[in-house]
């Protein structure tokens, strides 16, 4: 049914933590705003420890839309300036291998990223049809590496590198979101 039931209830601490904890598992848009900036967020593209990711069109636009999830476990105020401190140090590197940001700030007390929409599968996906050529292993590795370099010189660590993390786009570039 979706509903837990707790034998010993927790109080205090422990209940904000259960609260929260039980806050993660919620549906993708549940308390999640249908549009930032005149962009109208269409449909979860995937999420991170601390993030959620949405396709979003403003026009014949698309764009990729970043939100800070509710229910992190963190210090909000620490959550909010870390999510700050990425944002603004993303718009910072230029990076190929990296999404451009377009736009940055808070919604409804929600803060946002608006990326650079990248048009092609994940990793995983390409993996699953089968091996890749080792020119084509190398190529991505090089490219990882180069982005994952340009982060670190800037104080950056991903913490969420993975297959579904990477996309490999029509045009064959590969991209570390």
């Amino acid at each position: 049914s979706g509903r837990a039931v707790l034998r010993n209830p927790p109080s205090g601490r422990a209940l904000v933590g259960a609260i929260v904890a039980a806050m993660v598992d919620l549906p993708p848009l549940v308390g999640i705003p249908t549009e930032v900036e005149g962009i109208e967020l269409r449909e979860e593209l995937g999420r991170g420890h601390r993030s959620v990711v949405y396709r979003g069109r403003r026009g014949d636009e698309v764009y990729a839309v970043k939100l800070l999830r509710l229910g992190d476990t963190q210090n909000p105020t620490d959550a909010l300036l870390g999510f700050r401190r990425e944002a603004a140090t993303l718009a910072l590197i230029a990076h190929p291998g990296l999404p451009r940001i377009w736009s940055v700030g808070e919604h409804e007390g929600r803060p946002y990223l608006i990326m650079e929409h990248l048009d092609g599968e994940d990793l995983g996906s390409v993996l699953a049809r089968g091996r890749l050529p080792e020119d084509e292993v190398v190529r991505i590795g090089v490219t990882l590496s180069g982005v994952l370099a340009a982060a670190s010189r800037h104080g950056l660590v991903h913490r969420d590198i993975k297959p579904g993390n990477i996309v490999v786009e029509r045009d064959g570039r590969v991209r570390l979101v």
